[in-house]
C-alpha cells in the first residue's frame, strides 16, 4: 500500500464474497468502536481463506483510524479474529503505574477501580498481556467470557491451563445459571413493587412454589448487589439461607450469588428495585 492511501476495492483474492466480506468488516469496526462497551469483539470462527482476507479489511480500518488492532488467537483448535479498541486519550500513560494501581485495587477489594484502571489498560496503545484479560473476565461476571476466551488464546505452558480451567468453570456457571431463568420475571417484580406485601407472599398470591420463590429472592439479591445496595442484598441472601428444606438448583444459585456479590458489575441501563422491599419469613407452599 502506497503513501498509506488504503484502496477497499483492491484486487486481493478470486472470491465472490467481498463484498460481504467488506460489509462485515465495516461492521465489526464500527460495532466495536461505538457500541461494544467491552472494548473488544471476538469474531465466530470462519475459514482460513475468509479469515485470512476479512484480516486484511480489518487492518486496513486500523492503518487508517489508528484507533484498533486487529490480531488472531486459536480456541479449541479453531483460529478467531479479535479486535480491540485503543483510545488515543490513554497512548501515553503509564501502564506500569496503572497496572499496579489496577492490581492493588483488586486485592484490597476495590472491584469498581480494579475495572476503571483495567479497562485503560486494554484501550492502551500497547497490547495487553493475558491476564489483563484474565483479570477484566473475572471482574465482569456478566459478559465476561470474551475476556477469558482472549486470555486462553494468549497465554502459555501452565498459565494457559488455568486460564483454561477459570474459563470452563465461568462457562459451566453461565450455563447452570441460565438454567435458574423464571418466565415472566420483570412482570413479577413489577407485581411485588407495586403491590404492599412483602416477597414471599407475593410470591404466594401468584400461584409460585417454593423453589420459584427462593429463586426470584436470590434475583433480587443480586440485583441490589449490582446497584451497590449491599446492605439489601445481604438481607435477601440470609433469607433464603434460613430457608429449609432449599433444592439443588436453590442451593447452586445461592453459592453463585454469594461468590460473586462483590463483583457484580453495574449494569448500566439494567433493573433497579426499591429499597422498601422485604423478602418475608418462608412459608410452606405444599
Amino acid at each position: 500500500m502506497k503513501n498509506n492511501i488504503i484502496n477497499f476495492d483492491e484486487y486481493y483474492y478470486l472470491e465472490n464474497n467481498y463484498q460481504e466480506l467488506k460489509k462485515l468488516a465495516s461492521k465489526s469496526y464500527f460495532d466495536l468502536i461505538y457500541s461494544n462497551f467491552k472494548g473488544i469483539s471476538i469474531l465466530e470462527p470462519l475459514s482460513k481463506v475468509i479469515t485470512k482476507d476479512l484480516i486484511y479489511l480489518l487492518k486496513c480500518y486500523q492503518e487508517t483510524y489508528e484507533n484498533m488492532s486487529v490480531f488472531t488467537i486459536n480456541i479449541d483448535n479453531k483460529e478467531r479474529i479479535v479486535i480491540r479498541r485503543k483510545n488515543p486519550e490513554y497512548k501515553n500513560i503509564d501502564l506500569k503505574v496503572l497496572d499496579n494501581i489496577a492490581e492493588t485495587s483488586y486485592q484490597n477489594g476495590d472491584y469498581d477501580e480494579a475495572r476503571r484502571s483495567y479497562l485503560k489498560i486494554l484501550q492502551g496503545e500497547k497490547e495487553p498481556e493475558a491476564y489483563v484479560y484474565q483479570r477484566l473476565g473475572e471482574l465482569f461476571p456478566d459478559f465476561g467470557l470474551d475476556y477469558l476466551i482472549i486470555a486462553v488464546g494468549l497465554a502459555t505452558g501452565k498459565t494457559k491451563e488455568n486460564y483454561q480451567n477459570i474459563l470452563e468453570e465461568a462457562r459451566y456457571n453461565k450455563e447452570h445459571e441460565q438454567e435458574y431463568t423464571i418466565d415472566d420475571l420483570d412482570e413479577i417484580l413489577d407485581y411485588i413493587e407495586q403491590s404492599e406485601l412483602n416477597v414471599e407472599e407475593s410470591c404466594l398470591c401468584l400461584g409460585l412454589n417454593r423453589e420459584e420463590t427462593d429463586i426470584i429472592k436470590l434475583k433480587i439479591a443480586r440485583i441490589y448487589f449490582t446497584n451497590k445496595h449491599y446492605d439489601k442484598g445481604e438481607e435477601f441472601i440470609r433469607n433464603v439461607e434460613s430457608t429449609p428444606g432449599k433444592t439443588k438448583n436453590v442451593k447452586n444459585l445461592l453459592n453463585e450469588v454469594v461468590a460473586n456479590k462483590k463483583i457484580y458489575s453495574n449494569d448500566i441501563g439494567g433493573k433497579t428495585l426499591s429499597l422498601k422491599l422485604k423478602p418475608g419469613k418462608p412459608m410452606n407452599f405444599d
